[in-house]
């Protein structure tokens, strides 16, 4: 005898019940790994600037002008190679949905492989270029730079296992993980400061937490399966692009002002700088989902201009506050957390509060225009990359004007990526068209 269920209408009813079910246990699962992401983003970005403000505090602002300047080094070549991270998710999760744990496994060792042996390559010459650096941008010792450099290459290895975290699914594995890398780095940090207090014990300790959290990292992988390097370079590509951009929008002043004013002066800079671009905590998660959002329409056929603007609307509604908190507080809060010798950075981070915002709007946009492959995008941020040094370097007479520069130089850049993302939706027509 048939039940309810049985019949055409009823198992059109279960259907629906059944299909409600699993999309509502989906956006559970969405909405709890999105927590978990902003939670992490959070607990670790607040462990690094206890980590930096520690630093600061303790060296006084030459010495920690020197250690700014080599976390800056270290970031720019961490960013540049940041692709890794979310290549390597993406291929690793396309496996993972065909159920090709070989090649997932394969990517996994043949990337890291090449990481390694590019370093070694280009250890040398690194090592070399160390000791003319650190005279050129006035380092009391090349040690900062050699450390920095060395955290960069543990860093790109440590991005690679990570993104293969994120290309499984396990996602409080990757959370875990990097908020143990910024424990591990504050507490080596505090222990060794305690007895030698300078730029490289500093940096020290971010070596020896990124080492340790690679080791636990580690897991054991097929070693049958090869890497399709199309697949990677075609991913990578206009990321590495994009990072390498935002490497330079974000860290070429800071270098600018260490080459080009006293070492006190440089410190000051530092920590206004450090402090605008804290609202970083608030644009990863955003920029997080943004890549899986952004295919996953553009896979489907769906324009990306609202859904990006909406992205970039969010971010402008949070990042807003703490900009606003800066403009109008700017000398207590950097007295408060930094002591009264850096002061005189108060009046630097009211000018600088906006810059970081400017830079990551423009790097929202970009995502949506990597998404459709599109062709100008790279020319276009490559080439401002290239103009923000060169307005760095006409700029170089006062602090003021290197400021004047980043305003001028990525709101233009803000203003060309607002064009073509507004062309989006003219192209996806026209494309429609020629297939009709």
């Amino acid at each position: 005898m048939k039940g309810p269920r049985d019949t055409p209408v009823g198992l059109s009813l279960f259907g629906r019940s059944m299909m409600r079910r699993v999309v509502s246990g989906r956006r559970h699962a969405d909405l709890r790994q999105t927590g978990e992401l902003v939670a992490g983003a959070i607990a670790t970005a607040v462990l690094t600037f206890s980590y930096v403000l520690w630093t600061g505090r303790l060296l006084g602002p030459a010495a920690y002008a020197d250690f700014s300047a080599a976390l800056s080094v270290l970031y720019f070549v961490s960013i540049a190679f940041s692709p890794l991270m979310p290549t390597t998710a993406r291929l690793v999760t396309r496996y993972r949905v065909r159920g090709d744990h070989a090649h997932a496994d394969a990517l996994e060792r043949e990337v890291l492989s090449k990481v390694i042996r590019w370093s070694a390559i280009a250890g040398i010459p690194m090592l070399i270029a160390a000791i003319p650096l650190s005279r050129i941008f006035k380092f009391a010792s090349p040690f900062p730079l050699v450390l920095a450099l060395a955290s960069a290459v543990m860093y790109m290895t440590v991005s690679v296992r990570r993104g293969v975290l994120q290309g499984l699914g396990r996602f409080r594995g990757h959370v875990v993980n990097t908020v143990l890398e910024s424990v591990l780095r504050l507490g080596i940090a505090v222990a060794i400061l305690r007895f030698v207090k300078s730029s490289a014990a500093s940096l020290s300790a971010y070596l020896i937490a990124l080492v340790i959290a690679d080791l636990l990292l580690r897991r054991r992988i097929d070693t049958t399966g090869t890497a399709n390097w199309n697949e990677v370079w075609q991913l990578a590509r206009p990321m590495l692009v994009a990072m390498i951009g935002v490497a330079v929008y974000q860290h070429a002043d800071v270098l600018a002002v260490k080459r080009w004013f006293p070492a006190t002066t440089a410190g000051h800079y530092s920590a206004a700088s450090t402090l605008a671009r804290s609202i970083t905590v608030l644009f990863v998660p955003i920029y997080t989902m943004a890549g899986p959002m952004l295919t996953h329409l553009h896979d489907h056929g769906e324009p990306l201009r609202a859904a990006t603007l909406r992205l970039c609307g969010y971010f402008l509604a949070l990042a807003a506050v703490p900009a606003a908190f800066f403009g109008l507080a700017g000398e207590p809060v950097v007295t408060l957390l930094y002591g009264k010798a850096f002061t005189p950075a108060g009046s630097l981070i009211v000018k600088l509060a906006v810059v970081p915002i400017l830079t990551y709007l423009s790097l929202m946009i970009g995502q949506a225009l990597i998404t459709v492959h599109h062709r100008a995008f790279g020319p276009l941020y490559l080439g401002f990359a290239a103009l923000q040094i060169a307005a760095l370097v006409l700029a170089r007479h006062s602090v003021s004007a290197i400021i004047t520069a980043l305003y001028v130089v990525q709101g233009s850049l803000l203003i060309a990526m607002l064009i073509l993302l507004a062309g989006l939706s003219s192209r996806a027509a026209h494309k429609e068209a020629l297939r009709g």
